[in-house]
């Protein structure tokens, strides 16, 4: 993808041609059919603005009311066709990114389609920082967030998202800045009970980030307080007393956190490193090996191969 913004209204032929070899690599007649579609609607897009260019051009000059009457009915048949046009294009594309959420790039080119035409709407630019967050690619991911929440108002969980996506990315400025808005979101519509619980994380992971221990750590432990099962926290606050050394209480911690539902693997594997940093590696496979039954990815099988030789 390009992450270029369109300036006019030109349609970018290369953009297009890019689109298209994107779709190549498994061609399908559905997959034909989009294109053949999106190549139609954006033509006849163009063909509407030139007409209703032509026409301003003729209504600057035209003195007669009756007639000038008639091009500013004109004027609004061909506007809201290229609405309608525009609302078709977004359609296209957001059923389409869905269809290749598992192919990020040819996501991301059909995206970038939508936002090179000035079709795209807030939730489909957020949808690109999103996936330029699966790409690594922070920089790109800004600016596409910055751009979907530029002017509507965005939904508290749509920013909550984007901040930690962000924040995953080692980009803890933009996440502060995210976080400043999800505040003020918070605060005039009233956080949901996970919305509140998504604040407090994001609080906690950027503080974190900027080395406020302390303050990750109260904002980790009012989580535990208010939700005993919130697995995010319990994990955070192990790896924090597994930092200070503190084996006791990250192993407790950990052994917590494997008994919630989603979060078993996370926390047998840290459990594990624990264990091998304890060098108790008989311990670590076994806990390595219950992690299995949850994530069975090769990573994982690695990792236990390497252990189980290190084992007596």
């Amino acid at each position: 993808a390009q992450g270029r913004l369109a300036k006019t209204d030109r349609i970018d032929a290369q953009v297009l041609s890019q689109f298209g070899a994107a779709m190549r690599p498994q061609p399908t007649a559905p997959r034909a059919a989009e294109m053949l579609r999106l190549h139609a609607l954006v033509r006849r897009r163009q063909q509407i603005r030139e007409i209703l260019s032509a026409e301003s051009n003729r209504a600057e000059h035209c003195q007669e009311p009756t007639l000038r009457r008639m091009q500013q009915s004109l004027h609004k048949q061909l506007r809201g066709q290229i609405l309608k046009i525009d609302q078709l294009i977004q359609q296209l594309l957001r059923a389409n990114a869905q269809l290749l959420l598992d192919r990020t790039d040819e996501a991301i080119t059909s995206l970038e389609v939508a936002r090179r035409l000035t079709v795209a709407d807030p939730d489909l630019l957020a949808t690109l920082g999103d996936l330029y967050v699966n790409r690594r690619q922070p920089r790109e991911a800004v600016g596409a967030y910055l751009e979907a929440f530029a002017e509507d108002a965005p939904s508290l969980d749509r920013v909550l998202r984007a901040a930690e996506g962000l924040l995953l990315l080692d980009e803890p400025d933009e996440a502060g800045r995210l976080l400043e808005r999800a505040r003020a979101l918070a605060a005039r519509d009233g956080p949901s009970g996970s919305q509140q619980t998504g604040l407090l994380l994001l609080e906690a992971g950027l503080a974190l980030a900027r080395e406020d221990r302390e303050t990750a750590r109260r904002r980790y432990q009012d989580l535990v307080r208010q939700d005993p099962l919130n697995g995010q926290a319990l994990l955070a606050l192990g790896d924090m007393a597994r930092a200070d050394g503190d084996a006791g209480s990250a192993q407790l911690l950990y052994e917590r956190a494997a008994r919630v539902e989603g979060f078993e693997a996370r926390a047998l594997v840290q459990h594990a490193q624990l264990e091998v940093e304890r060098r108790d590696y008989t311990a670590a496979v076994r806990l390595l090996e219950s992690a299995r039954a949850f994530d069975d990815r090769p990573h994982l099988s690695r990792y236990l191969e390497q252990v189980r030789r290190l084992a007596p």
